[in-house]
């Protein structure tokens, strides 16, 4: 009795709770000017919102409001405008809804199974020789049939041993390098391939040859020559010296030379990747990049210095690439990484390309089952005989739209009719699009799958909002974001680039902002020995100019200084970070086992930087002061009322 006693209080609590929760959602936390927003869209938004606010202060609930009321009356002043009438909002607007809706398309299975299978061949490389006979998707079937019967004549042939494969390649494949290579492809991995290919690929034991198969290109059979494992991810750090536009002077072989030999000598690959590396995105972190695999990089020779080095620590010698001068470091050869730590970037691939194709014909078939349409048998053959030659040079012209054969229906979206006129209209639309068509049945057959599927998921997409609340919430905030760009544009940046005098009358009043820091004119070297670094300042103190001191302490097989000439404000990685703005001869400074020594030529004192040298930056803060002033006139505009009661129930809540 007790047990049955307390359950039922718990149901009780329970049922309470639920109903003072939907309760709160339902009331109104905060107005503005007459739109009304309540509890449960700010919390939506605030716990959607919570992990991006990287200020701490931010997360409280009193702060984040402040924020949202900002958002919300740029929104309130948009639609004033009437932004969200704009044909170009609007347009933008579809846009994204659609590329969102694809993504609730019921292809979630499908594309987590091409992304396993994908990890899963991404572990090999396949070397294979094949043989095309070529096949358009406008070719009649007979003729279609006739190539299907050659590829399988040659097939057995080469398997019977009466023709050499390579031979037979050279003789009869559709491929254009079939003549140079007998149809040896190399080594090749996941992704490099169009996908039926790469899928029989796979799934082809060494030594055997493929049956016939189609793709994209025709009939296709392949004999697979080996497997081999994925060359394995790597860490290196680099330093990069590029060619320098302003100073056609400066030879970038010959510092990373410089570098080079300094390394050797000592000197830290760490520090000198701070001071003297052109790759501002790795040169803080010692020259560390992140970790990569085989053809993850735009630079072929690069990949091939890197996982040439085979331990921790090993360094390549300087090589060139097209970003310039390199010296790659190995920091870490990584084992396979797991599919979480690929899924991202699996999925993406997953879904361009030829296995895109996969998954719309997939999604296709879902959708029409969803809207129980079915691919009747007779638009095809009246569309063969309707449309004329000039379809295959794109020129094509719909002119009998007053046919009453063109009202015939080819199916029906809940009420919505789709007819041969709107077909016919597509077809005018899309051939300048599409890939030229020979026959007028090849693009009666390939224009209709195309209609069919844009047609069906046009309808879903800009109907999704009204079926589904997630979505619908996700694109509202979209269309938000929007007409707050749109917003800002004509109010603000808009008025930031094009009101020089206010730009001007702004950099003016805001001077004593825009100084440069000392700096300093003159020559600073470095090396990783002390008793070199003292006899270059003793040099330099007797008057050695920087060809003398190069002379003196670097030669064709060794350099034992790097010297740098130029203009240097404080703070400057050249130079040390306790370094004394003084005339003449520093003295020798030590930084991590580096050396340096400055001579100081001039020294500059703090002067006006140029507007035209900081535009960028006085844009910016420009910018930020009139936002603060349009703000302001907002809030004056459009009343802000806050229900302090509900908002304390949302403190608890949250």
């Amino acid at each position: 009795m007790l047990k049955r006693s307390l359950l039922s209080l718990s149901l009780i609590a329970m049922t309470l709770f639920g109903a003072h929760a939907q309760q709160l959602e339902d009331k109104t936390v905060l107005t503005i000017g007459d739109k009304a927003i309540t509890a449960g869209e700010f919390m939506r938004v605030y716990n959607k919102n919570l992990n991006l606010v990287t200020d701490a202060s931010q997360r409280e609930v009193d702060n984040y409001l402040d924020l949202y009321i900002d958002y919300k009356l740029k929104v309130a002043e948009a639609y004033d405008m009437g932004l969200d009438q704009t044909e170009a909002h609007q347009t933008e607007y579809r846009k994204y809804k659609h590329k969102l809706a694809t993504t609730y398309m019921n292809v979630g299975e499908v594309t987590d199974g091409l992304m396993k299978e994908a990890y899963t061949r991404q572990a090999e490389q396949i070397h294979a020789r094949h043989i095309l006979i070529k096949v358009s998707v406008d070719d009649l079937p007979q003729d279609t049939l006739a190539a299907y019967n050659k590829a399988v004549k040659i097939r057995q042939e080469i398997l019977d041993g009466k023709r050499d494969f390579e031979t037979a390649a050279r003789l009869f494949s559709a491929d254009p390098s079939a003549a140079d290579t007998g149809g040896d492809l190399g080594w090749f991995s996941v992704f490099k391939m169009v996908y039926q290919f790469e899928t029989v690929a796979y799934n082809t034991p060494v030594g055997e040859m493929s049956p016939v198969f189609r793709s994209q290109f025709g009939y296709h059979f392949m004999e697979i020559l080996g497997r081999r494992p994925m060359e394995q991810q790597v860490t290196v750090a680099h330093i990069m010296i590029s060619p320098k536009a302003d100073d056609p002077n400066f030879d970038a072989e010959a510092r990373i030379n410089e570098i080079y030999s300094n390394i050797q000598q000592g000197a830290s690959f760490e520090d000198l990747a701070r001071q003297y590396s052109d790759d501002k995105n790795t040169a803080q972190d010692g020259g560390k990049l992140s970790r990569f695999g085989p053809g993850m990089l735009n630079a072929q020779n690069f990949e091939r210095a890197a996982f040439g080095l085979k331990n921790p620590g090993d360094m390549a010698k300087p090589i060139q690439t097209d970003f310039g001068w390199h010296i790659i470091k190995l920091i870490e050869r990584h084992p396979r990484p797991t599919y979480e730590d690929l899924e991202s970037q699996l999925k993406q691939k997953v879904q361009q390309a030829q296995r895109l194709d996969y998954i719309k014909s997939m999604s296709k078939q879902d959708l029409k089952a969803r809207y129980n349409v079915t691919t009747p048998d007779h638009v095809v053959p009246f569309f063969t005989e309707f449309l004329t030659d000039s379809i295959t040079k794109k020129t094509w012209k719909y002119t009998d739209s007053l046919n009453p054969a063109m009202k015939t229906e080819i199916f029906n979206l809940n009420g919505t009719s789709f007819t041969y006129d709107d077909f016919a209209r597509f077809i005018e639309e899309r051939q300048r699009k599409s890939a030229r068509h020979s026959t007028t049945y090849g693009a009666a057959k390939v224009f209709y799958s195309e209609f069919e599927l844009s047609a069906i998921r046009d309808y879903f997409k800009d109907n999704l909002d009204l079926e589904d609340e997630g979505f619908a919430n996700i694109v509202q905030e979209y269309k938000e974001g929007l007409l707050i760009f749109d917003l800002m544009e004509s109010e603000i940046w808009g008025k930031v680039r094009k009101d020089s005098t206010g730009l001007e009358a702004f950099y003016q009043n805001q001077i004593e902002t825009y100084q440069y820091k000392p700096r300093v004119v003159g020559l600073v070297a470095s090396t990783p020995n002390k008793s070199v670094a003292k006899k270059v300042r003793k040099a330099l103190n007797s008057g050695a100019t920087l060809e003398e001191l190069q002379a003196q302490f670097n030669t064709d097989d060794e350099t034992q200084v790097i010297f740098s000439q130029g203009t240097y404000p404080e703070g400057h990685r050249l130079l040390p970070e306790n370094f004394k703005f003084a005339s003449g001869v520093s003295k020798v400074y030590n930084k991590a086992g580096q050396f340096t020594v400055i001579r100081t030529d001039e020294l500059l004192a703090p002067t006006a930087i140029p507007l035209d040298t900081i535009r960028g930056r006085v844009m910016g803060d420009y910018q930020a002061a009139l936002e603060s002033s349009f703000m302001e006139q907002l809030k004056k505009k459009f009343k802000v009322n806050i229900d302090q009661a509900v908002l304390k129930e949302i403190k608890a809540q949250l």
